[in-house]
């Protein structure tokens, strides 16, 4: 009995613990696919915007688009006023016939009372009565607004003309078409409209970020089916933040030009496909990137002060300071030929004669020293007057 009970409440256990993983595997697919859609999307239609202006906003296609629709209104209504007074005439003549009575005009003429009306100034004579008037006045604007197109055929052609027009002379016209499809409004009740109104730079870095979390839940999804034993609880909360973070640290690095990256033969190394690429599996591969961004540190500030270098440029600061080598000699405790060719770069200085001769010079080490021989000593091997004291 107790060993059934033990079964029943581990397997609940489980299934609650399959539910709610499921449930917040779930969550995180819908939140990361519709960030790295809007972003995306939002990258995309700035790289397009910036191919149609360099210097306009999608806040300026939006008010272009107002303007324009404005104008073509204008347009519409300007060749549809005569209908426009047509139609005012024959809402008058109603009110006048059926006064407070809320009757669909364009019906009106079925309507029993409006048949009534007919059959009652069937038999008028010359001077008919105010409502038979009506009822015919109202007949001959009901047969206007229908022949309206017909008898004015031009009317069409005329706005579709002027509105082709006045499309062509706006710059951001073939933004339209976008605008229209993501339908942002003054409320944005798009649910991608607030990526659209973020700077490109911050989309990228949103991009790749959203990506890294996609990879990270894309391998807890694997280790969850598999039922992988150290997927635990804090690991399964941890690890989206950690792929996002990830993928965020590589793309400064990227940018830093720490990591050497390329996408094929574009010249935008960092179009934004290769930047999803890049945040995803740096999200799938987070223990490996962290590996990456550790080893780039370690050589970063790896202390590499202990190694012969070759002088360059040392000449042109002894100018600029007023140091002549028989100084510099006394201060490296040195025969001045051999100071000479330190200085000039044919001989290698040691790391106690970099740091003399660029305090010296008041110039960084670096600017002064490098590890790359000169085209006369390469392939030779380097040489250290052993013989040379060393400054006390």
């Amino acid at each position: 009995m107790r060993e059934g009970l033990q079964r029943v409440y581990h397997n609940a256990v489980w299934l609650t613990g399959t539910l709610a993983g499921a449930a917040y595997l779930f969550l995180l697919y819908v939140m990361t696919l519709w960030m790295v859609v809007g972003a995306l999307s939002a990258i995309l239609v700035h790289d397009r915007l910036e191919a149609v202006s360099e210097t306009a906003t999608f806040g300026d296609v939006q008010r272009a688009y107002d303007r324009f629709h404005n104008r073509a209104n204008a347009i519409w209504e300007e060749q549809h006023a005569p209908l426009e007074r047509l139609y005012t005439d024959r809402a008058n003549v109603a009110e006048e016939l059926f006064p407070g009575t809320d009757l669909d005009l364009d019906t009106l003429r079925s309507h029993e009372n409006f048949v009534a009306l007919l059959r009652d100034c069937a038999g008028e004579g010359a001077e008919p009565r105010r409502h038979c008037l009506l009822v015919e006045e109202f007949r001959d604007l009901d047969d206007a607004i229908a022949q309206f197109y017909v008898v004015n055929p031009q009317v069409e052609a005329e706005i579709a003309a002027q509105t082709e027009a006045l499309r062509t002379a706006e710059p951001l016209a073939r933004m339209f078409d976008t605008y229209e499809f993501f339908e942002v409004d003054e409320n944005d009740d798009n649910m991608f409209a607030g990526f659209l109104r973020l700077p490109r730079e911050i989309l990228v870095m949103l991009l790749t970020m959203v990506m890294g979390m996609l990879g990270s839940v894309v391998t807890m999804t694997w280790s969850f089916v598999r039922r992988d034993s150290g997927l635990t609880v804090r690991r399964f909360l941890i690890l989206p933040a950690v792929g996002a973070l990830s993928a965020f640290i590589v793309l400064i690095f990227a940018k830093a030009g720490q990591i050497s990256l390329t996408s094929g033969d574009s010249a935008d190394v960092l179009n934004p496909y290769f930047l999803s690429f890049l945040g995803i599996i740096s999200g799938l591969l987070s223990e490996r990137a962290y590996a990456r961004i550790a080893q780039i540190g370690e050589n970063f500030f790896a202390v590499d002060d202990d190694r012969p270098r070759w002088g360059v440029r040392i000449e042109a600061a002894m100018a600029e300071e007023g140091v002549d080598a028989t100084q510099l000699a006394d201060y490296l405790k040195i025969a001045p030929n051999a100071a000479e060719d330190v200085l000039s770069g044919r001989l290698q200085a040691t790391p106690l004669q970099q740091l003399v001769i660029a305090t010296a010079l008041r110039r960084p080490q670096r600017e002064l020293f490098t590890d790359i021989a000169p085209p006369q000593r390469r392939g030779q091997p380097a040489r250290v007057r052993d013989s040379a004291p060393e400054p006390g």
